[in-house]
C-alpha cells in the first residue's frame, strides 16, 4: 500500500500483489475466529467486506465461499466512497445497521477489514 497527498487529500495505491495475499491468508484467520468465537462459518448470515477495490472483494468472496450478492453493501461504498484503508468497513456495517429489522434480530454478522502492511482483522457480531 502506498500513500500519497493529493490535490484532494490523501490518495492511496494497492499493490497488485494484495488481492493474492488475501485470498491466501484470509481463511487461515477466519479459521481462528470461527475457532474462538465456537461459531461455525454456516452460522453467518451477513457478510461485511472491506472494500478495498474489486479485486480485494473477488479475493474474498473466492476465499470465503460467498456469492457476490452477498456482498452487496461494500461494493455500494465502493462505487460511493472509494477506499478509505481498514476503516472503509465501518461505512460497510452502517449500512447494515441502517437496513436492519426486526426479522435480522440474532443474526451473525462477520466483518473483516485490510490496513497498512498488511494486516487483517475480522470480528463476529449479533445483531440486536
Amino acid at each position: 500500500m502506498v500513500w500519497s497527498i493529493g490535490d484532494f487529500g490523501f490518495d492511496l495505491r494497492l499493490s497488485m500483489y494484495v488481492p493474492d495475499l488475501i485470498l491466501k491468508n484470509i481463511g487461515s484467520l477466519m479459521n481462528k475466529l470461527f475457532l474462538k468465537s465456537k461459531i461455525k462459518k454456516e452460522d453467518i448470515d451477513l457478510f461485511a467486506i472491506h472494500p478495498g477495490g474489486m479485486k480485494i472483494l473477488a479475493a474474498c468472496e473466492e476465499a470465503l465461499g460467498i456469492a457476490k450478492e452477498k456482498n452487496l453493501f461494500s461494493y455500494e461504498v465502493l462505487r460511493e466512497y472509494g477506499n478509505m484503508s481498514s476503516v472503509t468497513v465501518f461505512f460497510v456495517l452502517e449500512k447494515f445497521m441502517r437496513s436492519f429489522s426486526i426479522h435480522d434480530k440474532a443474526k451473525n454478522i462477520l466483518a473483516c477489514a485490510f490496513g497498512p502492511g498488511l494486516t487483517m482483522e475480522a470480528m463476529i457480531a449479533v445483531v440486536q
